[in-house]
């Protein structure tokens, strides 16, 4: 060997060489130009491949969180945020997984190559240590991933055996059971839902909708995307309250039905053992009705709320404010809603209570303290329609816009105009004994915004609902709580069914009033 001519030691070594560098590369992959050991590479994709796996079936499981996010789109603006991953951040998620797995990805054909190129052909020591690196990361990423999607681990029940009738003693829970009735496209209930879903304290257990799962033969697909959601996270769905087993853990109802068959839907909840009942105002059709399902509440101890939301107005509690400090002041609200004159028959089937009914109670009167009823007859003021609902349906009147002031025999002044196509701002004004303006305050600042966020037409979400979210979700908030302290808060934001009892007689007093002179 000592004498081997060059040209045949080149050979040779170059043979070696070729040969070391097929061993090292039998044991390597190649990609884009970058060298990696097969045992981390493969083992790096098959766990990378794994973790995305099991994120889209943790994400087809918690399709809750892409209608929340959905509605969160529709309901933009300053409005609490959801207690979920947002689209963006698991886009950062994935991409910060991607990048870090590239690195140790890259380091590892890196080490591989270092003791490849040993003379012995290296232990592979450092291939093992960089292999259950790898892992262990792998698995905390899946891990940190699975976090951002928790499984709600609670029961629907909390084993408790039977519901309190005592209202003044605080639940032994954390967490209130919802069953919610009556979740048709456009309705209250269903925006009741998406926001009951969103609470921590609130756990959804049904949902009964007697017209869409019953007697109706074709559903339309967004109602039918909203069973299928509510169905894999385990929400029960039927069309009758009677369908459900016996409520065992304290739980509340939210009536959001047809207001002619609340009544119906009061005393199948209380039959199933709910500890409370929400009704949407104004819970029934007449004071008889409600003064019966005011006795039902009353013989099985459960605390009835009904949901005037408006009360919740920071421009309503501010004008009230302002006026009780000033002697003989007088209160103008104007509750303007964003409907227009064509879609006016639709929004009155599903509001047949009437206008009036769901507004009086911003005057805080009672009907038999009214001294003085005076009515602006004007049309551009007051005006009542017949409507004909769904082509050749059932006829219903009620007012498009009504204004009228009234004065008390203690001296209180209020007047009041209501629109249903006023727009979208509503405003209250306090006014001096003598007429003048002393403040006015607005709905709504952000007018621009607000616009924007009903360009996005949606067949479930009526725009009113939009507007009064915030409403919505702090009177639901406030009854969650009064709930589960065990009713012990005397909020003057909630409505118990005695109150709704005194805000129908005032409704229908100012109808009749009303009716005189228009007629």
């Amino acid at each position: 060997m000592m004498f081997e001519p060059r040209s045949k030691k080149i050979a040779r070594l170059q043979a070696q060489l070729n040969k070391l560098e097929a061993e090292r590369m039998s044991k390597l992959v190649v990609v884009a130009g970058i060298e990696f050991d097969k045992l981390s590479f493969y083992t790096t994709v098959s766990a990378t491949c794994v973790m995305l796996i099991a994120l889209v079936i943790q994400l087809s499981r918690s399709r809750r969180r892409w209608k929340r996010i959905a509605l969160q789109t529709q309901t933009a603006g300053p409005s609490r945020p959801l207690r979920t991953v947002t689209p963006r951040s698991t886009v950062v998620i994935l991409a910060s997984s991607a990048v870090f797995l590239y690195a140790i990805t890259f380091n590892l054909g890196q080490a591989f190559e270092r003791s490849s190129r040993t003379i012995n052909g290296g232990t592979g020591e450092e291939k093992i240590i960089y292999a259950c690196f790898t892992l262990l990361a792998v698995l905390a990423l899946t891990f940190g991933l699975q976090l951002q999607y928790p499984r709600d681990t609670s029961t629907h029940r909390d084993n408790i055996d039977e519901v309190p009738n005592q209202r003044n003693e605080p639940l032994s829970v954390t967490k209130l059971d919802v069953v919610v009735v009556g979740v048709g496209p456009r309705s209250a209930g269903y925006f009741h839902l998406m926001q009951f879903l969103d609470m921590h304290n609130v756990t959804v257990t049904a949902v009964v909708e007697p017209y869409l799962l019953g007697t109706s033969n074709n559903p339309p697909p967004s109602f039918v995307d909203l069973v299928s959601m509510l169905l894999s996270m385990d929400i029960q769905c039927c069309r009758s309250i009677q369908q459900l087993e016996q409520f065992k853990a304290p739980t509340l109802c939210l009536i959001a039905a047809k207001t002619r068959d609340n009544p119906k839907h009061f005393q199948e909840a209380i039959l199933k053992g709910a500890s409370s009942i929400y009704l949407e105002s104004p819970g029934a059709q007449s004071v008889e009705q409600l003064s019966h399902m005011k006795q039902m509440a009353e013989a099985r101890g459960v605390q009835v709320f009904i949901g005037y939301q408006r009360l919740c107005c920071r421009y309503v509690q501010k004008a009230i404010s302002l006026s009780r400090s000033i002697r003989k002041s007088h209160i103008f609200f104007c509750h303007n809603q964003p409907n227009q004159s064509i879609h006016l028959p639709s929004v009155v089937d599903r509001n047949p209570e009437g206008l009036l009914h769901t507004t009086v109670k911003l005057l805080d009167i009672r009907a038999d303290s009214i001294k003085t009823f005076k009515v602006n007859s004007n049309r551009l003021f007051s005006e009542k329609e017949t409507f004909q609902i769904n082509d050749g349906g059932e006829i219903i009147s009620d007012y498009t816009r009504v204004a009228f002031k009234l004065s008390t025999e203690n001296g209180r002044s209020v007047s009041i105009l209501v629109d249903r196509c006023g727009g979208l701002v509503s405003f209250s004004v306090v006014k001096s004994p003598m007429g003048q303006e002393i403040q006015r305050f607005h709905s709504r600042d952000e007018v621009a915004t607000l616009e924007d966020e009903l360009k996005f037409e949606s067949d479930m979400i009526d725009k009113q609902f939009v507007i009064e979210r915030d409403e919505l979700f702090e009177l639901k908030k406030i009854v969650v709580e009064d709930v589960l302290n065990g009713g012990k808060a005397e909020n003057v934001l909630l409505v118990s069914i005695e109150d709704g009892i005194e805000i129908m007689k005032l409704a229908d007093y100012c109808a009749l009033e009303i009716d005189s002179v228009l007629q």
